[in-house]
């Protein structure tokens, strides 16, 4: 993937926000960026949740150059993947492959979910989120 200079100083100006805020530093493998939006995730295998449809509303919380953190009302599995779109200003959305990596309760009705960016999918492939035997090839193709 290639993204544009100015893409780019949007993104290093926003991870820079993001760790000049007075905060300890985080021991993270990438800077976080705080950011409070409502997003929609398909998950790529039916049942990985108990929702009666596969695409549901979470809230980002925050996101860095290699994975998304949600909150979400249900438990997720570590390994269980989705589906995010990520929105770039004036542009397409992004479809990213995401697989969990942690899932934390919060309390009895929240769940802190961090998410690790597995790779970018076609857009043609995010718009066919029940296409779940090629998404699984590609996420094989991944781990391997």
């Amino acid at each position: 993937m290639q993204i544009n200079p100015e893409q780019f100083a949007e993104i290093v100006a926003g991870i820079k926000r993001g760790t000049e805020d007075g905060k300890k530093p985080d021991k993270r493998r990438a800077p976080r960026v705080e950011q409070r939006s409502t997003v929609v995730i398909t998950f790529v295998e039916p049942g990985t949740t108990t929702s009666s449809n596969n695409s549901i509303s979470v809230t980002m919380r925050d996101y860095s150059t290699r994975g998304i953190g949600i909150l979400i009302r249900q438990p997720v599995e570590k390994g269980a993947q989705f589906v995010v779109k990520i929105q770039r200003k004036g542009e397409a959305a992004v479809p990213i492959l995401c697989t969990t990596a942690h899932c934390r309760k919060i309390n009895a009705n929240l769940y802190a979910v961090g998410a690790e960016f597995t790779c970018i999918l076609p857009e043609a492939k995010a718009e066919r989120p029940d296409d779940v035997s090629e998404q699984q090839r590609i996420s094989a193709a991944m781990l391997d």
